[in-house]
């Protein structure tokens, strides 16, 4: 209800998995202010409709979990001020759009949860400045253009889950680069080109690579058996 943005000294709004529907209020806009909130939890409800630029004022927010809702629309670039959010969890919505570059803003951002949705464009580049990011989730959306190299210097990155678009090109080298990495699938898209050896310098830490369903040719780089930990 509009009513709880008028609680000016609430730190924590946890709302998630009932069946509230409607749309959310402006909260961070001059009538529902919420100078203080920290925690807005509303995922798994029946809500609806757009997300307001207005949350990019909620500048002491560290979660925004909003996932397994009706949402539409475009994901506001406003939220790039959100210097505290620590994780922003938007999947299993049906949000549309692209990705803005402004979203790079969130500098300790952890989380970037944004599979299952609509969403359209490229990845910003941007994004490899976001040096506290450890997952990074932009699968089963309608993702294009090509991966950019600049994510391989998202140094703490341990999940990139990129699968089920229609991304293109080859795969970047740079992405060698992270050594943190655990988890990566970029299956189920139109990649082309040749495996890259660097993938070899990801290291032990990787225990599951997905390369399926794109159209790589050439022959597989004897470097990648220095990948000990692959199950």
């Amino acid at each position: 209800p509009p009513s709880l943005g008028l609680m000016t000294n609430l730190v924590r709004a946890y709302i998630g998995i009932n069946r509230l529907d409607g749309t959310i209020p402006p909260f961070g806009s001059t009538a529902y202010p919420m100078p203080k909130l920290r925690s807005l939890h509303i995922d798994n409800n029946l809500l609806r409709g757009t997300l307001p630029v207005s949350l990019g004022n909620l500048t002491e927010l560290r979660t925004l979990p909003i996932y397994g809702c009706r949402f539409t629309g475009t994901i506001p670039p406003s939220l790039g001020n959100l210097k505290s959010l620590i994780k922003f969890e938007a999947y299993d919505n049906r949000l549309s759009g692209t990705l803005s570059p402004e979203l790079a803003g969130m500098q300790n951002l952890e989380r970037f949860d944004v599979f299952q949705n609509k969403l359209t464009g490229t990845v910003p580049p941007e994004f490899g400045s976001m040096s506290s990011l450890l997952q990074l989730m932009l699968y089963n959306n309608q993702l294009t253009g090509t991966i950019p190299p600049e994510l391989g210097d998202m140094g703490s990155l341990r999940y990139l889950n990129l699968w089920g678009n229609a991304l293109t090109g080859t795969l970047p080298p740079q992405l060698g680069q992270l050594r943190q990495l655990v988890w990566f699938d970029v299956s189920q898209n139109q990649l082309e080109g040749e495996i890259p050896a660097a993938l070899s310098s990801i290291g032990s830490t990787l225990i599951y690579m997905k390369l399926s369903s794109n159209s790589l040719t050439g022959s597989i780089p004897v470097e990648l058996g220095q990948l000990s930990s692959l199950k």
